[in-house]
């Protein structure tokens, strides 16, 4: 309601004065406020800088890659590397959970129940938190400015996969698998290059599990 609250403030500023004069009384009074501080702005930078970063181009691969830092917790599944800090990511997820797929935001929070961020050029990053990090790309666009097609995959996606933010994980009642429960440590150990932890599992002493299964006749 912050936004809604500054725009009743600015339709009752001095109603009947001209546009002008009502911009100019308020920048004098916040000149007051700051006494002599810096108080002002400049249109032709801000623009410059934000037309710049719009024009940034990438791929769905990237995004992907990206998508997948943010699922890793702010650190890069290919460099291993901390991109941002766990406060960021929390903050970030947060707003593409919140207001991530513009004015369909919160049927997708309600029906998807994860954090997305569509883009008016059809693309589409998906956030499974310590999972994984998805990204759709296809230009069809709904009135709403979001890819078709995109969020019909987010719907069958949590359709078929226990992914919900809100679905249980330890009493689930229904069909949806949870591909978390098929991992083992050797899965996890793998996933994150752990050489010690994965020669210890599958080549302790030279030998495998299976062999002493196999020793002790449990196979």
């Amino acid at each position: 309601m912050i936004n809604a609250g500054a725009i009743l403030v600015a339709s009752l500023l001095r109603r009947k004065c001209s546009l002008s004069d009502r911009f100019d009384f308020a920048l004098q009074q916040l000149k007051k406020f700051a006494c002599g501080g810096f108080v002002g702005f400049n249109n032709a930078d801000t623009l410059d800088l934000y037309f710049q970063l719009c024009s940034i181009e990438t791929n769905a691969d990237t995004l992907a890659v990206m998508a997948a830092t943010l699922a890793n917790g702010g650190v890069s599944p290919l460099s291993e590397q901390r991109v941002v800090c766990n406060r960021a990511v929390r903050d970030t997820l947060s707003l593409m959970y919140s207001c991530g797929m513009y004015d369909y935001s919160g049927q997708f929070a309600f029906t998807v129940g994860l954090p997305a961020k569509s883009g008016v050029s059809g693309d589409m990053i998906i956030v499974v938190p310590n999972v994984m990090g998805i990204c759709i790309y296809s230009p069809a666009l709904d009135p709403l400015g979001n890819t078709v097609r995109g969020v019909k995959f987010a719907e069958q996606l949590v359709e078929k996969f226990n992914f919900h933010n809100y679905d249980s994980l330890v009493y689930s009642e229904t069909h949806k698998i949870d591909p978390r429960k098929t991992r083992t440590v050797l899965h996890i150990a793998a996933a994150e290059g752990n050489d010690y932890v994965l020669k210890f599992l599958l080549d302790r002493w030279r030998e495998s599990p299976g062999w002493y299964c196999r020793a002790m006749s449990r196979l």
